[in-house]
């Protein structure tokens, strides 16, 4: 994963103002990035991981199957890649939803498994509040910092008639865009 990249590695998170997407290299806690291959039984198995580095260009070896034993134990040639994140080392995020785009110039001979092979990873994107929200509970991130800052929609007296919000003294009520309530009192 060049570095150049790591701004394309992004999560999503909807929430009540609409979508804030964030790069991964702004998490604060440790973050694991694993490649995955389909074994015999069709499931998915870790074929090799790194921790998320911020500061440089890193790799991630993916692991190919051993030819000398039965069970298929790593990556088929021409597999494509499955993508997981784990977060603080307490919880592997479902693979439904990534879109990852390899990439295809340069150094880079392929977008699935070679032997020997060299494939690079230009951009990662998940949408999920599900997500999101064990990033903030357990990574300790105020979503706020992304979001566009709100704005008023609407000034209304008590009886929900649209006011001006300058002029008029008395019980007001605002109504922002990221759907929160003001209530106050002018003299």
């Amino acid at each position: 994963i060049q570095q150049e990249n790591f701004n394309n590695m992004e999560i999503g998170c909807g929430t009540s103002s609409g979508e804030i997407w964030t790069s991964i290299s702004t998490i604060a806690c440790p973050v694991w990035l694993g490649v995955f291959y389909t074994d015999n039984n069709g499931d998915l198995k870790c074929g090799g991981y790194v921790e998320w580095d911020n500061t440089q260009t890193f790799s991630i070896t993916a692991w190919g199957d051993d030819p000398t034993t039965t069970e298929k134990d790593g990556f088929s040639d021409q597999e494509p890649y499955t993508f997981k994140l784990c977060l603080n080392s307490e919880e592997s995020y479902p693979l439904e939803g990534w879109e990852a785009q390899m990439s295809t110039g340069g150094p880079f001979n392929s977008e699935t498994y070679t032997t020997n092979g060299l494939s690079g990873l230009a951009s990662l994107s998940y949408e999920s509040s599900y997500l999101c929200s064990d990033i903030v509970a357990s990574c300790d991130i105020d979503l706020n910092e992304y979001a566009e800052p709100k704005k008023i929609l609407k000034t209304v007296d008590l009886y929900g008639r649209n006011i001006s919000s300058t002029k008029n003294a008395g019980f007001v009520i605002q109504i922002f865009s990221d759907q929160t309530v003001s209530k106050t009192y002018r003299f």
